[in-house]
């Protein structure tokens, strides 16, 4: 027999989650900035996708080489001293993801005869439109407050989420956090009814039996009989209107006078397990629409990236996400070499054949016989297991080995008995 839902319990709060939400949503043909960031900075799972996304992304940038040891060891020396750190400036270019697109502008000092790199900030996306599209933006025009600024569109980095999808060459991308505003609306909704679900059900129902027909006078603060100044009559009011006046106030005062002959009953409620498993899979099927939105497995936030049995699943969920990262990774890289590190060259070398590049530093071969000999070592303690594909794997890559889709178990063979002389 199918469940049905408690109609005296759950109808109102469903009632108005959907009156709320259908409201909410009507509003959302226009995203501002802060609407993006509220869910960013509010919601936690919202918030920790995108920065799983951020912090992995940053272990990729590695570090700048160029082929002439003299260019590589001064463009190091501009990004070790200018104002800030390259790390900070490449996190604040991933907001390209939630937002659509992010645009950095870097500055230059003179430090005797040559120019050197100063800043690398992110403009705040509020303040700041495009002049043109994608391969055709003259300039960006800045304005927090009274005349606009022009900065020039080469003296920036610009990063663009999903650009296949920016039709007409849209500058501004495809904010990820569009596709969760909607879930993060509901979320709220969602977080408001199960509070006031909670408080109906700790809160007992108060039930007043009086004499419906009785009449009382009503006084002062200092128990004069109020007069009627139309009729000069005494004020009478209801008994019942009276103690239900009371009974309303009942919450903030706890405290209630009435006549011995009145009868006060507390009813507790009963919300039922129905009520709570709406809220709890309702919260976690939004929850999960947020990580789907901001393409980041579920797993990572349920079991971590190693759990011991989705350890398969999730290299395959965690292998899709860095698809992503890397996407946009590259856009920064392209984006610094081909606007900071160029025109820092140029001015001071020359034109080269090489800009240079963003490498991550190559394993030696002597760090990866020392890590599988520690693998092998910890395979078979209380920490990992030999068992578990993803440690098997990951040492076949070091020694080599293309990886396996099955753990191959060992089969001990019996030793014979020895004979009796």
């Amino acid at each position: 027999m199918e469940p049905k839902a408690a109609a005296s319990a759950l109808t109102p709060s469903v009632n108005r989650l959907v009156n709320n939400l259908l409201t909410q949503i009507s509003r959302l043909d226009i995203n501002p900035i802060e609407k993006y960031l509220e869910v960013l900075t509010m919601h936690p799972v919202a918030g920790l996708g995108f920065e799983i996304k951020v912090l992995w992304g940053l272990t990729k940038l590695g570090e700048y080489t160029h082929p002439k040891a003299r260019i590589q060891k001064w463009m190091r020396m501009n990004f070790e001293q200018m104002n800030g750190s390259l790390t900070w400036s490449v996190a604040e270019m991933f907001m390209a993801i939630a937002l659509g697109y992010s645009f950095s502008e870097f500055s230059v000092k003179q430090v005797g005869t040559e120019w050197r790199l100063d800043t690398l900030l992110a403009v705040d996306p509020r303040y700041f439109v495009f002049e043109g599209t994608i391969g055709n933006i003259s300039n960006v025009k800045y304005q927090q407050s009274g005349l606009p600024i022009d900065i020039p569109y080469e003296k920036g980095v610009h990063i663009v989420n999903q650009p296949y999808l920016a039709l007409g060459r849209d500058p501004y991308g495809i904010a990820q956090c569009k596709r969760i505003v909607a879930a993060w609306e509901a979320w709220r909704i969602l977080i408001s009814e199960l509070l006031l679900a909670g408080q109906r059900h700790v809160t007992p129902i108060a039930v007043a039996k009086v004499p419906s027909q009785e009449f009382i006078i009503l006084t002062d603060e200092y128990g004069n009989p109020q007069i009627d100044p139309e009729t000069g009559q005494e004020k009478r009011i209801l008994l019942s209107d009276k103690t239900l006046e009371q009974m309303e106030r009942l919450e903030n005062s706890s405290v209630l006078v009435t006549d011995i002959r009145n009868e006060i009953q507390f009813i507790q409620q009963s919300a039922g397990s129905g009520v709570a498993d709406f809220f709890f899979q309702a919260l976690r099927y939004l929850e999960r629409i947020m990580l789907m939105g901001e393409l980041v497995p579920e797993t990572v936030v349920s079991t971590g990236i190693s759990g011991t049995g989705d350890s398969e699943l999730n290299t395959g969920h965690m292998a899709l996400m860095e698809l992503g990262i890397n996407g946009v990774m590259e856009q920064i890289k392209e984006g610094l070499l081909e606007r900071v590190c160029r025109s820092l060259i140029e001015w001071r070398y020359g034109a080269q054949d090489s800009y240079g590049a963003f490498e991550l530093p190559a394993e030696q071969q002597e760090d990866k016989v020392a890590l599988l000999n520690a693998i092998r070592g910890i395979a078979d303690g209380p920490l990992i297991s030999n068992q578990d594909l993803v440690v098997v794997n990951r040492a076949r890559d070091l020694a080599g080995i293309p990886p396996t889709t099955e753990v191959i178990k060992r089969v001990t063979q019996p030793q014979p008995e020895p004979t009796a002389a």
